[in-house]
């Protein structure tokens, strides 16, 4: 086998991995979103009776600036709901396996850079420090890793705080459209 098949070969299995990764993360959004569902239709209702309490008292003082109020309140109703959903997500992460994760990201970081150290959660050091190929530390994630060089100048962060982060940047939008279409 050549060197360009093996690299083939590594960048497929590489991709089927990150795929299967986003895949559960997907799944995993959706069922926290089924979780919270109950909860936004409560929060709705609620939300509905501020706006109409607020409309009320505001129709006394201007209908303009009412208006503007029903849409912060709104939004800031909204805000609250997407910001339970990921930490509903963020708690449903910590309280899974990550083990058959950890050494996927490892390995896809190690084919990026010359791995010196990686940073983990407290409950995944043993887990790593058992491959012995690198130091092993600790940082404040919920899960994933953070894979360093030797020099510190580079490092590569794939925890999963920074990918549910990434996710709520790039699909708030969309997010918004499935929870309050």
């Amino acid at each position: 086998m050549g060197l360009e098949e093996v690299k083939k070969e590594l960048l497929s299995e590489a991709k089927k991995e990150a795929d299967r990764i986003i895949k559960e993360g997907k799944d995993e959004v959706a069922e926290v979103l089924s979780q919270v569902d109950q909860r936004v239709a409560g929060y709705k209702e609620k939300v509905d009776e501020e706006i109409k309490n607020t409309v009320d008292e505001m129709q006394k003082q201007g209908l303009s600036t009412a208006e503007v109020q029903v849409r912060n309140a709104l939004s800031v109703a909204k805000k609250d709901i997407i910001d339970e959903v990921f930490e509903k997500a963020k708690e449903s992460i910590m309280k899974k396996s990550q083990e058959p994760y950890l050494k996927a990201l490892v390995k896809n970081c190690q084919k990026e850079l010359d791995v010196a150290t990686v940073y983990v959660r407290l409950e995944d050091k043993k887990t790593l420090q058992a491959l012995g190929k690198f130091a092993v530390e600790t940082a404040d994630i919920i899960g994933g890793i953070i894979a360093e060089t030797s020099d510190g100048s580079i490092r590569i962060d794939c925890s999963f705080d920074s990918m549910l982060k990434d996710i709520q940047q790039k699909h708030l939008a969309e997010l918004g459209v499935v929870l309050f279409g």
